[in-house]
């Protein structure tokens, strides 16, 4: 095919090639595909600059997580739009999943399905067993903080208790403070002599200046259990004297060593506590 100018085709593309083209086929006697320009177009590329993304691009995912929070935000202050989209949501959830329908459709795969029935016994077990040892704990540390409690307030209570004894003896032996016990005074003329009489008649003739009377002693009477006969043999029971004055009473005490090897002694007037206490001092 021939051009305007009445050279064929070939010939024209063989001018129009590159004066460096030819040189370097003179040169080197290589190819003659054109290398220089493509090159060129390499660097071109390197160099020039991303173009803009066009409008139907897809956004990024910073987009579209920055659109979502927008619209959450919009949604949640604007109570116009949020109360709509909640009451929808409300009609399907009740619609759709709590209908009698899908509840018995739900009951029925779990009571089937036996891996997750005895899963959920072991997790009741578990549960259970739990709770009832923290139960059980619970009474157990109630129970013993009870228990201490109640030690410590009948430990309160023995000391109460023991300090009340204590002062009610003290009480008691005061009481006593004018009163001797005679022993050895014989009792077979008890029914026809006054006690009071057998005592003066029995320690004013072995006491000198002793000179006790009927008025100075209160009252006296035999202690323990008495005898089944006047005739009945055994040592006499003690005579219990209490006297009308702590100074009488002083006198007879301080001279009871004169009684010794007439059968007759004279002690104190002791509560039970304090004579068992002098038994097993003895």
């Amino acid at each position: 095919m021939k051009s305007k100018y009445g050279m064929s085709d070939n010939k024209s593309k063989k001018s129009r090639r590159s004066p460096r083209s030819t040189r370097s086929n003179k040169d080197g006697g290589g190819s003659t595909h054109d290398v220089a320009p493509h090159s060129d177009r390499m660097s071109e590329s390197l160099v020039r600059p991303n173009p803009p993304p066009s409008a139907t691009e897809h956004p990024t995912d910073n987009t579209m997580n920055d659109l979502k929070v927008n619209l959450t935000k919009v949604i949640l202050s604007d109570p116009a739009i949020l109360t709509p989209i909640v009451e929808a949501v409300a009609d399907t959830l009740v619609t759709k999943l709590l209908s009698p329908e899908r509840i018995n459709a739900i009951v029925d795969k779990l009571v089937k399905s036996k891996p997750l029935v005895t899963s959920l016994v072991k997790s009741l077990e578990s549960d259970v067993k739990q709770e009832v040892y923290q139960s059980c704990k619970m009474d157990s540390e109630d129970m013993d903080n009870a228990i201490t409690t109640l030690e410590e307030k009948c430990y309160s209570l023995r000391n109460t208790a023991n300090d009340l004894q204590s002062r009610l003896d003290d009480f008691e032996q005061y009481s006593r403070r004018n009163c001797l016990l005679i022993h050895g005074l014989d009792d077979s003329e008890d029914y026809r002599e006054a006690p009071e009489s057998i005592v003066i008649s029995r320690l004013n003739p072995v006491i000198p200046r002793l000179n006790i009377a009927t008025k100075n002693i209160d009252r006296a009477h035999r202690i323990g259990k008495p005898k089944q006969s006047h005739h009945e043999r055994g040592r006499p029971r003690p005579m219990l004297v209490k006297f009308l004055s702590y100074q009488d009473r002083a006198k007879v005490f301080q001279q009871k060593r004169l009684l010794k090897g007439t059968g007759m002694a004279v002690t104190e007037s002791l509560t039970p506590t304090r004579l068992g206490l002098l038994k097993a001092a003895q």
